[in-house]
């Protein structure tokens, strides 16, 4: 029975072969749309789920209000927010920073060469215990702890010193007057596609402070990711 239909349904696309094509190729794209808008879907409900904490990790924002009006929203949040939801809400376990530095790039010395790095972010010693970023080089105890303390991704690393073993190394980030001397203490993967937090390189957030100007109780300056 089933064979019998087959012939059919090949001779009748045979006598109008331009109706066969056009219903074929409305099919193939509907199924192409439609696989595509699938994984699309899929690709955007992805995001974070890569660390095993995602489901107990917010991100807090600044609303704006004129009087009882919402005027708008922001995602960086004041420097000491984090240490003060902290210690005033029982239920916040952790948190951590994630300061932008020098957006859209940061001028960074190597050796005697310049390089531009997009992507630098100044974070907490938590950050490394919140996010499920693996150290490909070095030690997560104590990382991000002290000042001037630089953690690079596998593609910065390769890119620039043509090796992951880079710990020890040097590198600068030029001021006004003078330079911030950092060590690379640590390599991690590159940030995955399926992430809001991408990144080329992490310094300690306590560099922050000692060599740029920020400070623990700055209530006025919502330039921090919390």
């Amino acid at each position: 029975m089933l064979r019998n239909y087959i012939k059919i349904a090949l001779r009748l696309f045979k006598k109008d072969k331009t109706f066969t094509a056009i219903n074929l190729a409305g099919l193939a794209t509907g199924l192409a749309v439609a696989l595509l808008i699938i994984q699309y879907v899929r690709f955007e409900l992805s995001y974070e789920n890569t660390h095993p904490l995602a489901d107990r990790i917010v991100r807090l924002t600044t609303d704006y209000m004129n009087g009882g009006t919402l005027d708008s929203q922001d995602t960086e949040t004041t420097p000491p927010l984090g240490a003060k939801v902290k210690r005033e809400i029982s239920e916040v376990v952790n948190y951590t920073r994630a300061y932008p530095y020098g957006e859209p790039n940061v001028t960074v010395k190597i050796g005697e060469d310049y390089h531009l790095m997009e992507k630098v972010f100044a974070v907490d010693s938590s950050f490394f215990s919140m996010f499920n970023y693996p150290l490909l080089r070095g030690n997560k105890k104590g990382i991000m702890t002290k000042t001037r303390q630089a953690v690079l991704t596998e593609g910065m690393a390769m890119k620039y010193f043509n090796t992951l073993d880079v710990l020890g190394k040097i590198l600068k980030i030029p001021k006004s007057e003078g330079s911030v001397v950092f060590e690379v203490v640590g390599v991690v993967p590159d940030s995955p596609a399926n992430t809001h937090l991408k990144f080329d390189m992490l310094f300690s957030y306590p560099t922050m402070i000692s060599d740029f100007g920020e400070t623990e109780d700055n209530w006025g300056g919502n330039n921090t990711l919390t």
